[in-house]
């Protein structure tokens, strides 16, 4: 949870399960993983949208190979 005195930038939800099984990799550490991408809105508009991945590593910086995606809040929901 954030400190009282910060201010939420973003948030970005990740799948239970998918995290589990990334972490079932047993991987030496979590890398996570910001891009600006494009998207486009409902409405046609083409815009830019932040985009978070996490993906295990192994000594070395060797990738377990499995990568999960997170969903920005909103429009997902922690719940």
């Amino acid at each position: 949870m954030a400190d009282q005195n910060s201010v939420v930038a973003f948030q970005f939800i990740f799948d239970g399960k998918s995290m589990k099984d990334l972490v079932d990799t047993n991987p030496n550490k979590i890398v996570c993983t910001v891009s600006i991408v494009e998207e486009i809105t409902k409405d046609g508009r083409k815009v830019g949208a932040l985009k978070i991945i996490a993906a295990g590593t192994l000594p070395g910086g060797v990738e377990t190979g499995l990568i999960i995606e997170g969903c920005p809040r909103p429009p997902c929901d922690p719940l």
